[in-house]
This record gives C-alpha cells, sequence and structure tokens, in this order.
C-alpha cells in the first residue's frame, strides 16, 4: 500500500465497525512532508528536518463525511482538507534543502513521530523539489485526501 491509512488507524476503524472500544478519536490533525514514503506505522525516518530549515507540521481540518447512502456511494467514505490550503516554509537556514518532497503524513500530534499518533500516507501528485532557501509547498484546499474506496 503506498498511501493510506495507518495500521493502527485501520485497527481502530475494524474496532469501530464491530463495536469493541479503540483508541479515541483524535480532534486535531497534522499534516508532515517526507522525501520518502513513511511506512504503514509512521517509522521509516524521512520526515523534512525541523532543525534550521524553516518546517514545521502543520494543522488542518478534514471535511465532514456526506452520508452513505447506497453500496455504490464511495464519495460519502473520501475525507479531504478543508480549513484551507496547508502551506509549509518557505524552507530557510541552514537545512534549507529538503530534498524532494513524495509524501505527506497525517498526525495527530505537531512534533511526535510514534505509531500511536501517525494516522496514514498519502503520496504527492507531483513530486517537489526544494533545494534551498525560500521554497513554499502548498497542499490546496480539498487535495490531501483519505478514502476507503472501491477502486
Amino acid at each position: 500500500m503506498a498511501s493510506g491509512w495507518g495500521k493502527r488507524t485501520r485497527v481502530n476503524m475494524h474496532k469501530w465497525t464491530v463495536n469493541q472500544t479503540p483508541g479515541s478519536s483524535p480532534t486535531t490533525f497534522y499534516a508532515s512532508l517526507h522525501t520518502g514514503n513513511p511506512g504503514d506505522d509512521g517509522q521509516t525516518s524521512n520526515e523534512v528536518t525541523t532543525t534550521t530549515s524553516g518546517y514545521a507540521r502543520q494543522s488542518f481540518t478534514w471535511a465532514t463525511l456526506t452520508a452513505y447512502t447506497s453500496v455504490s456511494n464511495d464519495a460519502a467514505s473520501i475525507a479531504s482538507n478543508t480549513s484551507g490550503p496547508i502551506s509549509f516554509g518557505a524552507s530557510a537556514g541552514a537545512n534549507a534543502a529538503w530534498g524532494t518532497i513524495t509524501y505527506i503524513g497525517v498526525w495527530e500530534h505537531v512534533s511526535t513521530a510514534t505509531e500511536a499518533v501517525y494516522l496514514g500516507r498519502a503520496a504527492a501528485s507531483v513530486s517537489q523539489s526544494v533545494g534551498g532557501a525560500g521554497v513554499t509547498i502548498t497542499v490546496a484546499t480539498g487535495a490531501l485526501t483519505m478514502s476507503f474506496t472501491s477502486s
């Protein structure tokens, strides 16, 4: 799986489905930038460095899912960012060359990088190279999507 919800999130969703008690649902979400696939548990070490780089995870909110009305209504299971564009940067400082951004991670904590707060990842539709200072990466409103579609 190159993109999708992380394994902890999938387990919690299955628990909700069978009326078991899952972990609590997060209320705040944070996006991160990665130079490679962060993996199913978020532990592959390729997030852009936060030390003297101008980079930090950015908070966002999800769209309210539409009502499920039929088996063919996959749109009901697609979540997307709705709080406006998600902007990172501008790149700056000694580590301004972030590399080529290929993935966006989703977390429930602004800086902790453990499986317990990792929700999933999405492949960038277009890789973005950050080779030095002054570059901003922006994810448009609605462009960060996560789903359980049947495609």
